[in-house]
Formats: structure tokens, sequence, C-alpha cells
């Protein structure tokens, strides 16, 4: 019975995990450079927006390594497109 499990366990321990380049860009103007955040956005266009950018940076989708640097890239992107929201809901102002 052992000698099935050690035939089950991996030889080689699998190679340390390497932040990807993304996850290193964690300043305000990189993030938002990486969201495009445009004048005529919607707010469906940014709730979009905001789904794809957490698929790739959520930090309970990635290894602990990068949980830190994703968390602050979803708290920079969540700041921008919140912001954006707020633009479009307020109300424009008569000329």
């Amino acid at each position: 019975m052992q000698q099935a499990y050690c035939e089950l366990t991996p030889t080689e321990s699998p190679a340390p995990f390497a932040i990807p380049d993304f996850l290193k860009r964690i300043s305000l103007a990189e993030v938002a450079s990486e969201l495009a955040l445009g004048e005529a956005e919607t707010a469906l266009t940014l709730a979009a927006r905001r789904r794809r950018f957490a698929a790739a940076n959520h930090p309970d989708r990635l290894p602990a390594e990068a949980r830190l640097n994703a968390t602050l890239r979803m708290k920079l992107a969540n700041m921008l497109i919140d912001e954006a929201v707020r633009r479009i809901k307020k109300p424009s102002m008569p000329k």
C-alpha cells in the first residue's frame, strides 16, 4: 500500500511562482493606462471593464505570492471605475 502511495507523489517540487509582469504594475498611472477609461463610457461599459479586470487580477484567483500586488491593483481599478461612474451619474450643469 505504501509503495502505491509513493509512486503517486511527485519526485520534483514545482517551480516557484514568478509574479507576471502585469501584476508588477501597481502605480495609479499604470492601472489607469491599462483600464483606458474614455469619456464615452457608460455604466454598462464600466461594469464590463471592472469584471474583465477582476477576472485577471482578483487576489482570490492568484497564488499567495501575488495577492498583495493583485489587491493593490484591484483597489486602484475599483477607485478609478467608481470615480468614472460618479461622473456619469452627476447631473450636468445648465450653461
